[in-house]
This record gives structure tokens, C-alpha cells and sequence, in this order.
């Protein structure tokens, strides 16, 4: 899932920040951590489990910020805990990856189960707050 958000008046915001002699990429970089921020936090509360949320910056020029947010890699199955799983059957590549209380299957035939979103809610519920971080963190670089 990738989320794209654009700030209204940037033509505006880089010419204040060039009279400021502010770099424009580490001022995008810190307006954009403060609300991906917001939405991780409100991520983190909604994630089942273990499942943990983590920021990563990715990239960052003078007119884009990247920033990945969500579980790591090793929580893979956080994206099936997110979006659901229908019914299935999973076949193994050797017998010993589906030894189930002591005996051996061949197939298993998994049930599936509802998705248990935490991601999107997360966003759709935050944009607001995460909004007015990013608004907050202009108003501190211009300080």
C-alpha cells in the first residue's frame, strides 16, 4: 500500500526556506517524519499481536521525501494479518514443514480468516493529526 501526500503552497515554503539559507531537503525530511509519525504511533496502537511499526526514510531530494512505513521485513505476515486470507491449500516442499500435532500431511487445507487492517485505519484516521504535525514542523523550521 504506498500513500502519496503533496503540500499545498510549496512554491511559497521553498522560496521562504531559500531567504532562510534552510536546505529544503532536511526541512521535507523533518515535516514529513513528524506526520508519518503520527500515523505509525496510531499504527502501532491498532497492530495486533507483536506486530511492530517502524520509519524508515528512503529518500530525499529537494522536492521528495520517502518514507516506508509499517512492519519490518521479518514480520511478513503482518501485510496477510492486514488484507485477510481466503481458504487455501498449502502443499509443502518436504514433509517435515507440515508435521502437525505429531503426524505428518500431505496438504493442509487452511480456513482462511477476516483481515484485521491496522494500517489503513490507521492513516484514514490520523491524516487529520498528521496533517497538523506537518503544519507544526513548518512553523518550527521558519522559527
Amino acid at each position: 500500500m504506498s500513500q502519496a501526500v503533496r503540500i499545498r503552497g510549496m512554491d511559497k515554503l521553498v522560496k521562504e526556506l531559500n531567504r532562510r539559507n534552510v536546505r529544503m531537503s532536511k526541512a521535507l525530511e523533518r515535516i514529513t517524519d513528524a506526520a508519518a509519525e503520527v500515523i505509525g504511533e496510531l499504527a502501532q496502537f491498532k497492530a495486533p499481536g507483536d506486530i511492530q511499526i517502524h520509519l524508515e526514510s528512503r529518500e530525499a531530494t529537494e522536492t521528495r521525501h520517502v518514507v516506508v512505513l509499517g512492519p519490518p521485513p521479518d514480520q511478513w505476515y503482518a501485510q496477510i494479518l492486514e488484507s485477510g486470507a481466503k481458504p487455501h491449500v498449502v502443499r509443502p516442499k518436504n514433509a517435515r514443514a507440515m508435521r502437525l500435532y505429531e503426524r505428518f500431511a500431505a496438504v493442509v487445507r487452511h480456513p482462511g480468516f477476516a483481515p484485521r487492517p491496522f494500517m489503513r485505519p490507521a492513516v484514514d484516521e490520523g491524516e487529520n493529526r498528521a496533517m497538523q504535525a506537518a503544519r507544526q514542523e513548518i512553523k518550527r523550521i521558519l522559527r
